[in-house]
């Protein structure tokens, strides 16, 4: 009798030992979610050599990320590839402010940029720009306290003091240009032309954040040159723009690759981690679907090894008794 009850069990066990193996087997992998990786500069000055600054999308730009997450690769040839985070020591930040604007929206403009510069990183160094005048050699104690004292100035044009500020050699390798401005800023042919032709030359970007009520219907031609552009209301959450561009700037990244020999094909530059893939071929943008989540397969599969689980764990138990009979 209790030769045929072990060999039942013995049976139940091999059973449910197959099913765990089998939901084993069915488990999905981990959905790698695929996006497009922008590239926001690109050098072809130094021809074979190549250079870019690729933004790493949202989730990995707080990582720092290894030399190896990035991959160029011409036709099937994958290129060697150095990468250098910007905020590693290769970043200027050059804060502007808009004068010519009500009270209210300075007062806006004035609370994002001291959020902007308790966010960002000690080690970048900081210019700050109003009115042309660009103090040298001002800590962050003395640009904080030069914004304080900033008060409404009609007349004045942001474009000019912009570009005045452009004259100025880059300390860094990269120079982000962030202006603060009314969503009604008046059109400015000469100094927009000006800006235009500065943030020409390489390692250099613009971000502008546009206070008001409402940008609709307010166009901007130094928008279309911009990074990042954030709208903040005076009533606004000062720290919303101010965490938008330290987010894109410290997932930026200088990669530098050799083309292959004679080749003049397109180069696709990828970054990768265990959850996120990103893309696009140089001066091609292309962004790809992210995979569906199979949730309701993933929790089926889970329950059923739970299950197979539980009846182990009982026959095991049942065993045990029998033997100790």
């Amino acid at each position: 009798m209790r030769s045929r009850q072990r060999r039942a069990l013995a049976g139940a066990l091999a059973g449910a030992g197959a099913i765990l193996l089998a939901l084993a087997g069915a488990l999905p992998a981990v959905a790698v979610t695929s996006t497009t990786l922008r590239i926001i500069d690109v050098d072809r000055s130094g021809l074979p050599r190549l250079r870019v600054v690729a933004v790493a999308p949202p989730m990995l730009s707080a990582l720092n990320l290894p030399a190896g997450a990035f991959v160029a690769r011409q036709r099937s040839t994958d290129l060697p590839v150095s990468s250098t985070r910007v905020l590693d020591g290769h970043l200027q930040l050059l804060i502007v402010m808009d004068r010519a604007v009500p009270a209210d929206e300075l007062g806006a403009e004035q609370s994002a940029a001291v959020e902007l510069i308790r966010t960002i990183p000690t080690g970048v160094p900081i210019t700050f720009a109003a009115d042309g005048i660009v103090p040298a050699g001002a800590t962050r104690t003395d640009i904080l306290s030069t914004i304080a004292r900033l008060s409404p100035a009609a007349g004045t044009s942001v474009a000019n003091t912009t570009a005045d500020a452009l004259v100025a050699e880059p300390t860094a390798t990269r120079r982000a240009v962030v202006l603060f401005t009314g969503c009604a800023r008046a059109p400015d042919t000469f100094g927009d032309g000006q800006v235009r032709a500065s943030l020409a030359l390489d390692d250099q970007q613009l971000d502008i954040v546009r206070v008001g009520s409402s940008c609709t219907g307010h166009a901007d031609s130094l928008a279309a040159l911009a990074t990042t552009v954030t709208q903040l209301a005076p009533d606004g959450d000062a720290g919303a723009p101010a965490e938008a561009i330290a987010r894109e700037l410290e997932g930026e990244y200088l990669l530098t690759f050799s083309l292959t020999s004679g080749s003049a094909a397109p180069v696709t530059v990828t970054v990768q981690s265990d959850e996120v893939s990103a893309a696009q071929t140089v001066s091609v943008a292309e962004a790809s679907a992210a995979p569906a989540a199979k949730h309701g397969r993933t929790w089926w599969i889970a329950g059923g090894a739970i299950a197979a689980v539980a009846v182990l764990a009982g026959l095991g138990l049942w065993q045990h008794r029998l033997n100790t009979r």
